[in-house]
Formats: C-alpha cells, sequence, structure tokens
C-alpha cells in the first residue's frame, strides 16, 4: 500500500480568487498547473446549465489546442488535455463566454545515460554514444518528440564535443560522438542533453539532464569488436548493449548474458548492432557478445550418435568480447505527497487506492509535493473539478475518481496514485473533518 503523505509546498493556484464563489452561467474555467506531455484535466463550472458543450482554445505562442467540454446535469464539465510543451498557457472559451485562465506547465524531466566502450584503445577512434528518456517513460510522454544536442565533456580535458539528438529505427533518442582517446590512461565522460525549443510555441517539452561519470580505460592493442555498455543498469530499465565493429566488418553479431542467450543475431548495420535488454535481477551480470565476421568465421556440421547434428563454429578470438557488469535495484517511485485540507484544517493523508467522504459543495484544498520536486498532475474523472490546487465537490452530491502522478527523474521513477473521493448530501455543510478509509 502507496501512503500519499502530508506535503511540504502547494500546487500553484490558476483560478482567480472568489471565481468559483459567483460562479453563475455562464461559469468559469478551471484547470491545475502541470508537466508537458502529462495528462491534467480541465474543466467548466456553470451553476444553472444542465447540458450541451463549451469549446475552449488553449494557446501558448503559436501553438494552439482545441478542447471540447461536455456539461452534465449538475452543470459541471470536464476534459483531460496534455500539454504539448511547457511555459504559460492560456485558455479561453469560444465567443470570450468565459473568462480566460492561465496555466503553467514545466518541462518533462529526463534522464541521460553515456554508453562508453569497455576495450577501447588509445588514439583511436571509438564511439560514446548517449541515450535520453524522459521522466514518465512508461506513461504517456514519446521519446519520439526528443530533440536538441548532447555535450561531451571529460572532467580533465572539458568539452571532448557535441553531437545532435536522433531517433533511432527503434525509437530511441541517441548522440553519437567519436573521439579519439589521446594516450593511455582512464577517462571518466559525462553527457550533457541540452533540449532543443518547440518551434511553434518557442518553449522546450523535455528538461535537460547530465549523466553520471562513465569510466573507461585504454589499451595499447586495436581492437576489432567494442562493447558500449551505460555506466548505470537497473533492474526493469531498458538498457541497450551497444557492439562497435572496427573497419567497416560485415557479418552478424549474438548476445549472451549470463550464459543465456538474448536475442536472435543481429546484422552489423554502419558499424553498429544494438540490442535492448532489460535485467530481470540486481547482481553482477556477465555479457558476452560475438563478432561472426562474414568470409573469416567456418562452421562444420557433424552428427552425434543420437543422430543429433550439431554445428561447430570456429571463433577469431579478437572477435569475442566479454564483461562483467552490476545491475543495480530499481529506482524508487517517485513519492507523491497529498493532504486535504477544510477550512483551515489538515484532514487525515490521503492514501493510494482509498475512498474519503465529503459534504456535498466542499471545496478541498490539496497540499502536495513530490520527491524530486516536479509539480503533481491532477486529473478528474466524475463531477468534481480542480482550481489551481482546490478540489470543487459538486453540490447536489455524487463524487469522483482524483488521480495524480509524478514524473520520474533525479533519482526517482514515474508514479501514480488515485483516490475515490464521495459528496454525499448526508453530511453537515462545511464539514471540516473527513471521513478517510485506506484501500488495497
Amino acid at each position: 500500500m502507496k501512503v500519499i503523505a502530508v506535503a511540504a509546498t502547494l500546487t500553484l493556484a490558476v483560478i482567480p480568487a472568489g471565481a468559483v464563489q459567483a460562479a453563475t452561467p455562464p461559469g468559469v474555467i478551471v484547470t491545475t498547473n502541470g508537466v508537458a506531455g502529462m495528462e491534467q484535466s480541465v474543466g467548466v463550472l456553470s451553476v444553472g446549465q444542465t447540458s450541451g458543450s463549451v469549446n475552449l482554445t488553449a494557446v501558448q505562442g503559436q501553438d494552439t489546442e482545441q478542447l471540447t467540454v461536455r456539461i452534465n446535469r449538475v452543470g459541471v464539465g470536464q476534459v483531460r488535455w496534455t500539454p504539448p510543451t511547457s511555459g504559460t498557457w492560456t485558455i479561453s472559451a469560444e465567443g470570450g463566454s468565459l473568462k480566460p485562465i492561465t496555466t503553467t506547465t514545466t518541462a518533462m524531466p529526463t534522464t541521460t545515460q553515456v554508453a562508453v566502450p569497455t576495450n577501447p584503445t588509445r588514439y583511436r577512434y571509438t564511439p560514446i554514444i548517449a541515450t535520453i528518456t524522459p521522466g514518465d517513460q512508461w506513461a504517456g510522454s514519446s521519446a519520439r518528440d526528443i530533440t536538441g544536442k548532447v555535450i561531451f565533456r571529460e572532467v580533465v580535458r572539458g568539452v571532448i564535443g557535441e553531437a545532435e539528438v536522433r531517433i533511432d529505427s527503434d525509437g530511441t533518442p541517441m548522440a553519437r560522438l567519436e573521439w579519439a582517446p589521446p594516450g593511455q590512461a582512464t577517462y571518466a565522460v559525462t553527457g550533457e542533453f541540452v533540449p532543443a525549443a518547440d518551434a511553434r510555441s518557442g518553449s522546450p517539452v523535455f528538461a535537460p539532464s547530465t549523466s553520471d561519470l562513465a569510466y573507461f580505460t585504454t589499451s595499447l592493442d586495436p581492437k576489432r569488436v567494442e562493447l558500449l555498455m551505460p555506466q548505470t543498469i537497473r533492474v526493469g530499465d531498458p538498457a541497450y548493449v551497444i557492439v562497435h565493429v572496427d573497419d567497416d566488418r560485415q557479418g552478424r553479431v549474438s548476445l549472451k548474458v549470463d550464459g543465456r542467450r538474448m536475442s536472435l543475431d543481429k546484422t552489423v548495420e554502419r558499424d553498429l548492432v544494438k540490442f535492448p535488454w532489460v535485467p530481470a535481477n540486481p547482481g553482477v551480470a556477465d555479457v558476452q557478445v560475438v563478432f561472426h565476421e562474414v568470409g573469416v568465421e567456418a562452421s562444420s556440421s557433424q552428427t552425434d550418435q543420437n543422430g543429433i547434428r550439431e554445428y561447430i563454429e570456429r571463433l577469431t578470438l579478437s572477435n569475442v568480447v566479454e564483461q562483467t557488469v552490476e545491475v543495480l535495484d530499481r529506482l524508487p517511485a517517485n513519492p507523491i505527497s497529498v493532504s486535504p485540507v477544510v477550512k483551515g484544517v489538515v484532514g487525515t493523508p490521503w492514501q493510494d487506492d482509498s475512498v474519503v467522504d465529503y459534504a456535498a459543495g466542499t471545496r478541498v484544498r490539496l497540499v502536495s509535493s513530490t520527491g524530486n520536486g516536479a509539480p503533481v498532475v491532477f486529473a478528474t474523472t466524475g463531477s468534481c473539478v480542480i482550481g489551481g490546487n482546490t478540489l470543487y465537490l459538486p453540490p447536489a452530491g455524487g463524487g469522483c475518481t482524483v488521480q495524480f502522478s509524478a514524473p520520474g527523474g533525479a533519482g526517482f521513477d514515474n508514479d501514480d496514485a488515485r483516490v475515490l473521493v464521495s459528496a454525499s448530501v448526508q453530511l453537515p455543510s462545511g464539514t471540516a473533518a473527513p471521513q478517510s478509509s485506506a484501500g488495497g
């Protein structure tokens, strides 16, 4: 069971003070601040309206989003919206029937990983490859939308180059730098992702990030095959085993981890082969790659006494690379803190999958924070709406599901939770202390 603990900071309000108290037709627009690429709710309160819809437009720079909100029988309507970029958005109604509001979205956090060769040679160019992952890699934001560049630095020599982020054939954002280590030594390299601004809004979608230090030591002897591994590998997170083949040699590459074949052999394309790998267990793993070079490796077959044919392949030892790597445990989920406040009284902290009950018409201020400082993104389903950091329950009773999400990044994985909120007409108006029951 995940506990939604008491928070230390507030989400920013994006609804004018007193607007809901004066909510008469045509009503008001409400929403919260959020994160680019993460879904949030946009609502309309229209007391006295029992049907129909309201067309809204969200604008930032030259970026325009069209939203349609359908009004229910109690004068409440809402729609899910995913802000495509960071920055300040202005949301207004068609024909100016509702007072416009503004909402601020922050850039989606990212994580940058640098894969360095485990067996490089001095004075010879070798690839250093950075991959960028969005903070909600298991949620909605698409890595294919990541654009920008990566600046590579060596701790002693400073900037050693930069490379544009390109989307690989499998949708992975990667930046590749060719660098010749200037001598036999141990080097430490980082990659700094610098996001590009969205062409229409002028604001970035993704936040910058810098990788951990990645170390490698050069040798004297040239290598035909180089194994590139990320500096940090975690359980459950996609990692890539990258094989670099020297001098444009042709062939195929096989991969084994702890003696188990992890994939079908892959053909070398433009001197690289990339294998996705999602480790299942923490600890030390033995990674072995074999380059089967066309025209060099020979094979023969023989049949044993049981009639089973075996294929025997003679391998060149320089085409076999083996490396032990440490697999770390998965990152902790980004802790989401949400605590309800009614008329100045702090209620029981919300718990994931719990049910809470308030009087119909209650306004619940939500005090929220996350472990990495990213905003909590709220979305509702039902007859409640959220404006700024306040949840407005319908006066006629009913209820809703409140979902809150937080992106990963800065040492955390993304996380989400949800609470079922009941607005009961049997409770006295102005109830200050909600009844809370923990669920699953």
